[in-house]
């Protein structure tokens, strides 16, 4: 590709910084430096952008050594870092204003920094608590293992095709439309097959499940956050991930805390207690995933197919958890009461007043005399005034 004129390079450059000044104030040290160092901004290569921590080790490395690499989410741009200022001098050269990243039709924009900014640190995410009951068991499956989960499942034609994902149900039907189990036996329990793997699950001290849920999502699918209804499954939610590593967010459904939890391919996630009964969980439809690299940095996983297992127990009672506020079957229980306790109320003192009100209208109905009705309104008013404070004290 031809290589973009100096000129507009030094608009690129300079429509960048200008554009960053107020977002990341005194981060960046000596801003559209034009003489050599051994600190380089790739002001269009980010994880905002889709790149990856790998995709610019690749492009840089043959350059020299690199000592260090930021990636930051939701930014654009990284900052990247050589052992020796002959290095950054000659990739600077190389491919500022020439070079496309793989899949890109933009050409990569350049700027030196006089030194790698210290507060780099301060723009990455702090670390987030996990809910309690959440954990997480990486390889809790073999290949071997995962190769014949599969095949009991992709290959099934018998899927519920929905917006963002495809679905097949095993021993119960999850009803969409209303949030309910359908409570009536499917004829296609849990395969037995999987006996091994529900055996792992007793083991870890988890309820027997009898229904499953597969899920097949492709690269960009989904599935809004939610909360397993309390009503329909007991505790104890457990979601296998195959074929894919993906992240899965989390939202505490009373203060908005989020979550976010990388599920590696083969791994058991087991949702139970606060995080299964007052947090809401959901995937976010996109292509790539942001997460932590090995040093510590962030980088970007892309998406492959991936087809997800959860395996639960019905519930054959009402919820009685301690999570009331979120909890269907106790708000159900909640509401009836108010209904049965305002229904008392109102055939014990409401029904009182309109009888005390139609006997004095049976009396008075007949005045015609201009005069005599404001009588019947101030003694129908006395009347219901006192019948409603005492109906307010019983409230």
């Amino acid at each position: 590709m031809k290589k973009v004129t100096e000129k507009k390079v030094a608009r690129k450059v300079a429509k960048f910084f200008a554009n960053v000044s107020n977002d990341v104030s005194n981060t960046f040290i000596g801003i559209g430096n034009s003489s050599p160092s051994r600190f380089l901004c790739l002001i269009n290569a980010g994880l905002l952008n889709g790149f990856t921590r790998e995709e610019i080790f690749d492009i840089f490395i043959g350059f020299g050594e690199i000592e260090n690499l930021v990636m930051i989410e939701r930014k654009s741009y990284c900052i990247l870092s050589f052992k020796n200022e002959c290095a950054a001098a000659e990739s600077y050269e190389k491919l500022n204003g020439s070079f496309c990243l793989k899949g890109e039709t933009k050409v990569l924009y350049l700027s030196y920094l006089e030194k790698f900014p210290t507060n780099m640190i301060d723009l990455k995410e702090s670390p987030k608590v996990w809910p309690s009951g959440l954990k997480l068991k990486e390889n809790f499956i073999s290949e071997e293992e995962e190769e014949k989960l599969l095949d009991l499942t992709v290959s099934d034609p018998q899927t519920l095709q929905l917006k963002h994902r495809t679905v097949k149900h095993y021993g119960f039907e999850f009803k969409y439309g209303s949030n309910k189990v359908d409570r009536n036996p499917l004829p296609n329990a849990i395969p037995e097959e999987m006996e091994p793997i529900i055996k792992k699950f007793v083991e870890l001290g988890i309820t027997r499940p009898n229904q499953l849920t597969v899920n097949h999502y492709a690269p960009g699918q989904g599935i809004p956050l939610h909360t397993d209804t309390h009503s329909s499954f007991e505790d104890g939610i457990i979601s296998i991930s195959l074929c894919s590593d993906i992240v899965m967010d989390f939202m505490s459904n009373d203060d908005g805390r989020r979550v976010s939890i990388v599920l590696p391919r083969r791994s058991c996630l087991i949702i139970s207690q606060e995080s299964r009964y007052s947090w809401s969980h959901g995937i976010t439809p996109r292509k790539y995933d942001v997460t932590q690299a090995a040093d510590n940095g962030l980088t970007v996983i892309r998406r492959e197919n991936r087809t997800s297992l959860t395996f639960r127990k019905v519930r054959t009672s009402k919820c009685d958890c301690t999570f009331s506020r979120w909890c269907d079957s106790q708000l159900e229980d909640s509401a009836d009461l108010s209904e049965k306790t305002a229904d008392n109320i109102e055939r014990k003192h409401v029904f009182h007043v309109y009888d005390e009100i139609a006997s004095h209208f049976s009396e008075t109905r007949h005045w015609l005399w201009k005069w005599e009705i404001p009588y019947v309104f101030a003694v129908t008013f006395q009347h219901w005034n006192r019948s409603i404070k005492a109906t307010t004290k019983c409230l």
